[in-house]
């Protein structure tokens, strides 16, 4: 909210502010390339006319008041064979609430077929726009002959997702019901007759609606209106010109104004720190390591070439006990770019002879969130050829995270590391082998390793069922809850009880689980276990209101002194946010 992109100002609240923008015109889109496999459109908006008005203080990021400066300039976009709009290339004279427009209106004329639909028929088609990800239902009309009429209804939007929970949450910003869209094209050409589109979007904080947003478009045939010429070559030109200026691209999820507005939180973080004033701070007898952190992973975003600097000094450290390796790091990890990745292996590749340096830099190497192929093949290399069982196991452990992290980036490459944690599952003899196995395999957050887990929690060996529970704690399916409520309830073993409990608690409950669970904190026999059950329930309070009864009644009956605290303050803590 506070990014010029929405013409929001940087220094005012939300509340009480809003912007209107009206812009009428002629949309033009020029085939600049394509092919087989995609194609470039050259957008641009022609004679155009209307208004920008802010109220409630909003204006402060610096966005024309005339509609024309908004939407001028040639913008490129480049389209999948289905139509999916892969990248924007805006135009660089354009303003963020400008480039908000464009990505608005390509947005709202996205409509994709799904193979052939006979009349009357519907379908459902997962898209994206700039408000993230959702799902549209279309359906198909033949209204006379030669022309064919989809109709778009309302939008579900994705949840966003939380690092807390698997399961989703209330997303920010919701379709309301009167979103919608209806194209009609003639069957012979498939040319536009005409296109109307409406979408009204509420963004929502704490349960508040804090804003709200219109947008319609109607696009109609410019009849005999003659449609002036342009230089297709001097096109082109433009477009290679400025795809090889290295410059990154927009897309209609509007993560590069994620991007602007991530880049002005490292500046202000980083202030005026280089590499050698924050190493010269963590070698203080007292250094503020949370803040000194942030320091350093700023750092990398905005000046990868430090990163070299990084790795260097990871070679050359004593080891993962001292401070500054353990700052530098977890910066670069955090961090997960590609020259902080870089560094990482370059570094696992000068210790090679150095096991604390191996286990802790290649468990790290795995914990980052875009893992480039160079960081996925250097574990490989540890899990087949390096010579210490226990840097292959922990190479193994992260590349099962590896391919958590890849499932909605590259498939693909997810489905190798997947197959490859199920085979070695499957072929694991001694009990050590197995434990690192399931580990890895759980790491992976794959239901695909359902199957070899299923069988794992009902081994007779109570530390393979205890490791069997901790595996399902990713895999987000009714199954996997199902199995973790079995074994939270009725595993003879406390260990095996306790880490299913655990691993419940990284998921949102069903109302059947948390009912065997409120019966569960009363009876279980081990207060370790009814102190986690306690823990799980209050997680989920804010969801049941039931919940509260439970904890009193632990609060006041539990035959544990301890466990009676801990229901007591975990009470306190729900009445407080309450409050």
């Amino acid at each position: 909210m506070s990014d010029a992109t929405f013409g929001l100002s940087q220094g005012d609240a939300p509340e009480g502010q809003s912007v209107e923008t009206v812009v009428r015109g002629r949309w033009r889109e020029t085939c600049v390339r394509g092919d087989a496999k995609s194609h470039v459109l050259d957008v641009t908006v022609e004679d155009a006319q209307g208004h920008f008005s802010a109220k409630g203080g909003i204006g402060g990021g610096g966005a024309p008041s005339d509609v024309r400066e908004l939407v001028a300039g040639h913008s490129y976009v480049e389209l999948g064979a289905d139509g999916t709009v892969r990248a924007i290339h805006f135009d660089p004279r354009m303003s963020p609430l400008g480039q908000n427009l464009l990505r608005d209106m390509l947005s709202l004329r996205s409509m994709r077929l799904s193979g052939l639909v006979q009349d009357g028929g519907s379908w459902t088609s997962e898209e994206e726009d700039f408000n993230g990800r959702y799902s549209a239902p279309y359906t198909l009309e033949l209204p006379e002959e030669g022309l064919a009429r989809i109709t778009k209804g309302t939008r579900t939007y994705a949840a966003s997702g939380s690092t807390q929970k698997l399961t989703k949450v209330a997303p920010l910003v919701r379709a309301l019901p009167a979103t919608g869209g209806e194209l009609v094209l003639e069957l012979a050409t498939f040319q536009p007759r005409s296109l109307r589109s409406h979408v009204e979007v509420e963004l929502v904080a704490s349960s508040r609606t804090i804003g709200q947003s219109l947008s319609h478009l109607e696009l109609t045939p410019a009849g005999q209106a003659a449609v002036a010429a342009v230089d297709a070559r001097k096109l082109q030109e433009d477009f290679s010109a400025r795809t090889a200026r290295g410059v990154r691209p927009g897309d209609l999820a509007a993560r590069d104004a994620d991007a602007r507005i991530e880049e002005r939180i490292q500046r202000e973080e980083l202030g005026s720190e280089t590499w050698a004033s924050l190493l010269e701070k963590a070698g203080e007898s007292s250094p503020d390591r949370a803040k000194l952190f942030l320091k350093f992973k700023a750092l990398f975003l905005l000046h990868p070439e430090a990163c070299r600097d990084a790795s260097a000094l990871l070679a050359t450290s004593k080891g993962p006990h001292e401070t500054t390796f353990q700052l530098v790091a977890g910066a670069l990890a955090s961090a997960g770019t590609p020259e902080a990745q870089h560094a990482l292996v370059a570094a696992i590749d000068a210790t090679s002879d150095r096991l604390p340096h191996q286990r802790t830099l290649s468990s790290l190497l795995g914990t980052v969130s875009k893992p480039t192929p160079d960081s996925e093949s250097l574990l490989r290399s540890l899990v087949k050829g390096h010579a210490q069982d226990e840097v292959r196991d922990t190479a193994r452990l992260a590349l099962g995270n590896v391919a958590r992290s890849l499932q909605g980036q590259d498939p693909q490459r997810a489905e190798r590391l997947v197959q490859d944690s199920i085979a070695f599952a499957q072929s694991a003899s001694s009990q050590q082998e197995r434990v690192v196995a399931l580990q890895a395999l759980g790491n992976t957050g794959a239901p695909q390793g359902l199957e070899v887990l299923a069988r794992t929690v009902k081994e007779p060996d109570a530390t393979l069922r205890q490791t069997g529970a901790s595996a399902l704690r990713f895999i987000e399916s009714d199954e996997a809850e199902r199995m973790l409520l079995e074994l939270a309830t009725r595993d003879a073993s406390d260990r095996v009880r306790g880490e299913a409990v655990s691993a419940l608690s990284f998921r949102t409950l069903s109302p059947q689980t948390v009912a065997e669970l409120r019966q569960q904190v009363r009876k279980d026999p081990s207060e370790s276990v009814r102190q986690l059950l306690v823990k799980v329930l209050a997680d989920e309070a804010p969801r049941y209101a039931d919940i509260t009864l439970t904890l009193e009644e632990v609060s006041r009956n539990d035959a544990s002194a301890s466990v009676r605290k801990l229901a007591t303050l975990v009470l306190l803590r729900l009445n407080a946010s309450e409050g």
